[in-house]
């Protein structure tokens, strides 16, 4: 006898991932599942006819050529149902544009004389967007297949119930969305797992859960309350959000998280654990009581370095409200030619764990060492030695306006062949275009248009952002430099393509000696623009943009578009930006240690909010060093961004997104409300035509 069950979905794909996961619950959860269709057995009431003619065919075929000949000779519903077994065969081997092919032949129409069939025209067209790497319309589909699905008595088979939710986890993967992906395998999980699989599935479900913010892990905390009874969710969350926390010390981490396993001793995520959180329940940390910190106090670093000091006590001082025998040492690397025997002399005076230096000569020097008896975090980057572009000094070490934006596109690859001791953490520039190249990407942007200044840093940020792109499966269509401002809008023309249609108009004008009505035109092959720029060049650049048609165009920037204070008037020039920046400066999440910030340092009007942040984090990382050490993929919410430290102990940030509205900084993710190209802009055949 084959199982069914009759499966009940909510309208909104994100609404249904309870009502899928309970289904799951009668089934063994296999993650590499294979996708295979059979008919359901047929309950009372069904038309039998109807569903056994819309299955797609289980017998065995040689070719795709078969498979489409047979759809030729067929009436529908079943010429639909060949059809797709054909697309599935072709997406098996790897020709995905022949898939897509089939799959564009198929009548929808046709498809949604059944239920049956339905389903699996819309969820065979999302596996297909995944192969394809086309996020949003792998989304459509899928929310498709679920409006199918609610709307009719379907049943699904084990095997087709396990396959959607395969495609489902791949989508959220994809996107990002990792709360859902944790959500759905936790749901997924059920008795007839064994020991090995389990640890498996939570292991999955922790490397999810750990990317999510502390503040979305709060709110769905509240949320899951009272708004369902399932205790392994709930405990989920818990261990998630106690993982989280910043505030405590990894003494006290360790105390509330012997506390959770206690309280849901009864789950199975208590049960088994995953890893990494085993391995700290059973580990001993040390805790750090004298921390030196190594900053230059004179000289170009001078400012910056006040700003990291401040950051630092900050921290420091919160720090001693809970720990209050925890001393601080401050060095001055400018004191030092040497700065590793800097280091043994903070060893020799009895730190335990040291912060610093800044500069990246200095930062290179230290790094070289073989052997490091106390943890260092340096606050800068070593210069990769693979890097095919030299350093040419146009962004130089003193330029802290864009921190570290003299870096090389890359950390150095040393630090994860030499000692473990050492850890990297700066302000990356790069790793905010890289952001923003994946959310381009998650919200379904395929092409491409980069401006950047004529410039060392503007050509890694372009570099960044184009190589994290076109790994992503996006094209980009143009890299435009920009110079002065008075070139601005020809550069711009030039890359929408409105100087050669210009051309053409005059060309056509000469040849017929008549003075044309003309209107240019620019490219339609473009669907987001990325931006890389100061908020002086950003406020010439996007009103040139939108004079020059582009003004539907959603544009995406980094931080450096934004100075860090409101200033209404000035912003209006930024309207409709999407920007990327740290907690510290946009996100009220940063509000009470803010406060505390500037009690502590009163009238503060330091232009280098960044390095307050910077100076704040490096302390905090100093509290869980021993955590994100031992637990790579766990991440804690910073002044900064989401910080995790990867196995090369090499610290990333995750930003916040924000926009400008009506001259005002609103924190708000980026929507998908793309405009399609046109067919005619994909082959740039619109930029031939007047």
């Amino acid at each position: 006898m084959k199982l069914t069950t009759t499966c009940k979905f909510l309208k909104d794909p994100m609404q249904s991932i309870l009502a899928l996961g309970c289904l799951l619950l009668t089934f063994s959860f296999l993650a590499s599942c294979s996708t295979t269709y059979k008919p359901s057995k047929p309950t009372k009431g069904t038309d039998t006819t109807q569903a056994t003619q819309a299955t797609p065919p289980a017998e065995p075929t040689k070719s795709i050529e078969q498979l489409m000949i047979k759809a030729g000779e067929a009436d529908s519903p079943k010429k639909e149902a060949y059809l797709l077994k054909a697309v599935q065969m072709a997406m098996e081997d790897q020709t995905y544009q022949r898939a897509k092919q089939i799959y564009d032949f198929i009548s929808p129409i046709q498809t949604y004389q059944s239920p049956r069939l339905a389903f699996y025209y819309e969820k065979i067209g999302a596996d297909l967007h995944l192969s394809m790497n086309e996020l949003a319309e792998a989304g459509e589909r899928l929310s498709a297949a679920q409006q199918v699905l609610n709307k009719s008595a379907l049943e699904l088979t084990e095997q087709e119930t396990k396959s959607y939710f395969k495609t489902n986890n791949q989508y959220f993967e994809a996107t990002g969305n990792h709360l859902s992906l944790a959500r759905l395998s936790i749901f997924s999980i059920t008795d007839q797992e064994s020991q090995s699989e389990l640890q498996i599935t939570h292991d999955n479900i922790w490397n999810a859960l750990v990317k999510v913010p502390e503040h979305e892990l709060q709110q769905i905390l509240v949320e899951a309350q009272g708004a369902t009874p399932h205790q392994d969710y709930k405990a989920w969350l818990n261990l998630a959000f106690l993982m989280k926390s910043g505030n405590a010390n990894i003494t006290d981490q360790i105390k509330l998280l012997r506390d959770w396993h206690t309280r849901w001793a009864h789950t199975k995520v208590a049960t088994t654990p995953p890893s990494s959180i085993q391995h700290l329940m059973k580990a001993e940390f040390k805790q750090y009581k004298h921390v030196a910190l190594l900053l230059p106090s004179a000289g170009p670093f001078k400012f910056a370095s006040k700003a990291i000091l401040e950051g630092v006590l900050t921290s420091h001082y919160k720090h001693l409200e809970q720990v209050p025998d925890v001393s601080l040492s401050v060095y001055d690397t400018d004191q030092y030619e040497d700065v590793t025997q800097l280091y043994q002399k903070a060893v020799d005076e009895g730190a335990e764990f040291i912060i610093g230096p800044l500069q990246k000569n200095k930062v290179t020097a230290i790094s070289a060492q073989k052997e490091f008896p106390v943890p260092i975090l340096v606050l800068n980057y070593v210069n990769n030695p693979t890097s095919k572009r030299e350093d040419t000094g146009n962004a130089s070490d003193e330029d802290f306006s864009i921190p570290n934006d003299h870096l090389e596109k890359s950390p150095s690859s040393i630090l994860s062949t030499g000692p473990k001791n050492i850890a990297q953490f700066g302000l990356r520039a790069e790793d905010e275009a890289i952001q923003v190249a994946r959310e381009g990407r998650s919200l379904g942007h395929k092409r491409a248009l980069v401006l950047y200044p004529n410039s060392d840093w503007g050509f890694r940020m372009a570099s960044a952002f184009n190589d994290t792109w076109v790994e992503g499966g996006g094209y980009v269509v143009a890299m435009q430099a920009f110079t002065k401002p008075e070139h601005y809008s020809k550069e711009i023309k030039q890359a929408l393509n409105i100087t050669a249609s210009e051309n053409r108009k005059r060309a056509l004008s000469r040849r017929l000696r008549l003075s044309l009505e003309f209107e240019p035109r620019r490219r339609k092959d473009v669907d987001m623009i990325f931006l890389a720029a100061s908020p002086v060049q950003a406020r010439q650049l996007k009103p040139t943009l939108n004079f020059h048609y582009a003004e539907g165009i959603a544009v995406y920037a980094t931080s450096h578009v934004y100075e860090g204070f409101e200033d209404t008037q000035k912003n209006l020039d930024l309207e409709n930006i999407f920007f990327l920046d740290i907690p510290w400066i946009i996100s009220a999440k940063s509000e009470g240690l803010k406060a505390y910030f500037h009690e502590t340092w009163p009238n503060q009007t330091s232009p280098f909010k960044r390095l307050h942040a910077l100076g704040i984090d490096a302390y905090r990382l100093m509290q869980h060093f021993s955590l994100v050490e031992n637990m790579p993929k766990v991440t804690i919410q910073g002044a900064t961004g989401l910080l995790h430290v990867d196995q090369e102990k090499v610290v990333h940030r995750e930003l916040s997104w924000a926009t400008f509205k009506k001259g005002k900084v609103i924190t708000v993710k980026p929507k998908n409300n793309l405009t399609p190209v046109t067919s005619s802009g994909l082959d740039q055949k619109d930029n031939n035509n007047l």
